[in-house]
């Protein structure tokens, strides 16, 4: 899928981000989803490979992971965007 990157202003986490496109005059509508996930919200014997693929694993299926943002030491967030 081709892309296209714009720079969004500052968002809180789980805000809701649409974007509507027009393609040869047809619109198209997208919703994207950024959340915040805390590392110690993990199991303790959970390495962070294992405790990402649990969250995704659990995650509303009405939206698809799309992106694994940068993580810090507390933080990693990560980017869905809505299946329609």
């Amino acid at each position: 899928m081709p892309s296209v990157s714009i720079q969004l202003p500052n968002i809180d986490a789980d805000h809701v981000v649409e974007i509507q496109v027009k393609i040869n005059g047809e619109s198209k509508r997208y919703n994207y989803r950024i959340e915040v996930f805390q590392w110690d919200e993990c199991k303790k014997e959970q390495s962070h490979a294992e405790c990402l693929r649990d969250i995704l694993s659990h995650y509303d299926k009405n939206w698809q992971m799309i992106q694994i943002c940068s993580a810090d030491d507390k933080n990693v967030p990560i980017m869905f965007r809505q299946v329609n």
